[in-house]
């Protein structure tokens, strides 16, 4: 993922987009995420509620960028 760490306001939304030749799954189960994206296909999620996210990548159980926290502040 990258970036690693994101903080964003309460209401927004993050976009994952898969820009690999190979399908890839990320989950997060704090934000209810489950998805598989294809390559080029895209998942957008609100995060409404404050708090700090941690997504990790499904199809990938080690190495780097495979986790991304997302730092929702109160607006």
């Amino acid at each position: 993922f990258d970036p690693q760490e994101l903080t964003v306001p309460a209401g927004s939304t993050v976009t994952w987009h898969n820009t690999t030749s190979t399908d890839h799954g990320i989950v997060c189960e704090d934000a209810e995420i489950d998805a598989d994206l294809r390559p080029g296909e895209d998942q957008v999620v609100s995060f409404d509620t404050p708090g700090v996210y941690t997504v990790t990548s499904r199809t990938h159980s080690s190495g780097t960028n495979l986790r991304v926290t997302i730092t929702v502040e109160c607006t």
